[in-house]
């Protein structure tokens, strides 16, 4: 069962850069074409 009301967690650009070995143009070019959500910026 998934818990709802556990807090998430946001990355990073880099963050996610380094844990998935993507190139850091690659993460925006996928949320352009729609493979990802944009982010949440704070």
């Amino acid at each position: 069962m998934i818990d709802d009301t556990e807090t998430p967690t946001y990355f990073t650009l880099q963050e996610v850069v380094q844990s998935t070995g993507l190139s850091e143009h690659t993460l925006p070019y996928y949320e352009q074409i729609g493979l990802l959500s944009k982010p949440i910026r704070s």
